[in-house]
């Protein structure tokens, strides 16, 4: 492949993680940074990183719409995507790996209720992140809500990319990602509960404006 595109690797010049190929660390150094293999499971690393930006997040005085934006855009995709990628998750531990990523889920719900200054419970809140904007929710991609579906992703990868990749686009379209998939089936109750404040109409307390679109 990379012949093709006009590259040569040098092989003598390559080292590997791995301890069996002499490194004893497994650990190389590239452009300065230390990598090596990591065997903590995803999950368990994304949950540190997201406590790490959801306090960057919460150390500055910014307006809770840009606070929002920067949730959404930048610590939600952080997070959501670890069942796709691990590999190493076998049927016995499918449930361990469920927890955690619901865990995470948690974690970026009570963020959430900090952004928002919400007095819903942490369990409403996520339901209301959840649902789609038709229903008065905030239309977002949890790891721990999706698990099972990205797990058949992922596992659909090692038997038809060419599949897996339609499903994976028609999964994180808009238009179909919620009511395609039916993951909540109490979506009508949560937004009973919610009254008032569905997603779309929470309000910052302080300025009284709508901080979503």
């Amino acid at each position: 492949m990379f012949q093709k595109i006009g590259l040569v690797i040098n092989k003598d010049k390559c080292e590997g993680t791995d301890p069996s190929s002499g490194n004893i660390t497994g650990v190389i150094e590239f452009l300065g940074q230390n990598i090596g293999i990591n065997s903590e499971p995803i999950a368990v690393q994304i949950q540190k990183q997201l406590q790490t930006r959801i306090k960057t997040l919460q150390k500055y005085d910014i307006p809770k719409f840009y606070q929002y934006l920067i949730f959404k855009q930048c610590i939600i995709p952080s997070a959501n995507y670890g069942p796709f990628l691990e590999a190493s998750i076998t049927e016995t531990q499918l449930a361990d790996a469920k927890d955690k990523y619901d865990y995470i889920d948690i974690m970026l719900a009570e963020a959430m209720e900090e952004i928002l200054e919400s007095d819903l419970p942490t369990k409403d809140l996520l339901d209301v992140m959840l649902l789609s904007k038709d229903d008065g929710g905030l239309d977002l991609i949890t790891p721990g809500a999706y698990f099972d579906l990205m797990i058949q992703n992922r596992d659909m990868a090692f038997q038809d990319p060419t599949k897996v990749n339609k499903e994976t686009r028609d999964f994180f379209s808009k238009q179909t990602r919620i009511h395609q998939f039916q993951i909540i089936p109490h979506q009508r109750e949560v937004r009973s509960k919610t009254g008032t404040l569905p997603g779309q109409l929470l309000l910052n307390h302080k300025q009284r404006v709508p901080i979503f679109s």
